[in-house]
């Protein structure tokens, strides 16, 4: 299931609350898809209003990268290599 609003809803600005982990890994693997062609989720968690994920996207060895999701918004909140 997860979130169905089309890529012309999500252009406009549409909210999209993400209530469910499967639903904020599933947003989350469309921002990083921009960027890693290689993702392996490592880690999902609610933290308050704040999805964090966290995946591997190196094909050899190990490179973390989490993205922070706003569950009000659907929003990227953050971006970055973990260290």
């Amino acid at each position: 299931m997860g979130n169905s609003a089309s890529p012309t809803q999500l252009a406009r600005g549409v909210r999209i609350m993400i209530n469910t982990a499967e639903e904020a890994v599933n947003t989350a693997e469309r921002f990083l898809a921009k960027y890693h062609s290689f993702r392996i989720l490592k880690r999902v968690v609610r933290q308050g209003e704040i999805w964090v994920t966290e995946f591997d996207v190196a094909v050899l060895g190990i490179r973390i990268v989490r993205v922070t999701l706003d569950a009000q918004t659907g929003n990227v909140a953050e971006y970055g290599e973990v260290e």
